[in-house]
This record gives C-alpha cells, structure tokens and sequence, in this order.
C-alpha cells in the first residue's frame, strides 16, 4: 500500500516515465494505422531487502549481501535490514570494465 502524502514514504520510490510510440488502428476493420505516443508510469523501490534486491539484480542472494555491506548500503531498522539501491547501484558502477 503506496500512501503518496505520508511522509513515512518520501524518498522511497522513483516514479519513472517510459514513453513508448504505438500503432493503433482507429477504428476495426480499418486499414490504415494512427501513430500514438503511449506513457507508462513506473514506481521503482529505492529500499529493498535482501532477497528482492538478489532477485533484481539476478546474483546470489549471499552475493548480494555482500556486495550490499562492502557497498555501505545497508540500513538495520529493529531486525529488519534494508538495502539502498542509490548507494548500491554507485558501488557497482566501480566494477565496469573500460574497453
């Protein structure tokens, strides 16, 4: 459950845009196709646990929870852990290889 004016939520997820052209055919039966612009809006979690964020990435989830601690990226709320995604995606950006 998204409560978009609480600010217990705020900074938590992305919303993203994706534009996209599509072909629709005005009306059946009809031959000719009318160019559209389609937008679709997409919330992404910046605060994830462990298994989510494994399963995102496609890795281990004992990889990634190294990878999240070698990161900084964790946050420990009671028993709960959490990983940032901001943090975590910078710390991955330092593995590219250049050719």
């Amino acid at each position: 459950m998204l409560l978009c004016g609480s600010s217990l939520f705020d900074g938590l997820f992305y919303v993203l845009f994706i534009k996209k052209d599509v072909w629709i055919q005005k009306q059946e039966g009809d031959k000719k196709l009318q160019r559209t612009t389609n937008t679709t809006v997409v919330a992404k979690k910046r605060l994830v646990r462990y298994n989510e964020g494994a399963q995102m990435y496609s890795i281990g989830r004992n990889k990634f929870q190294q990878l999240a601690k070698d990161a900084h990226a964790i946050l420990k709320i009671g028993r709960i852990v959490l990983v940032d995604l901001d943090i975590f995606d910078k710390y991955l950006e330092t593995f590219r290889v250049e050719r």
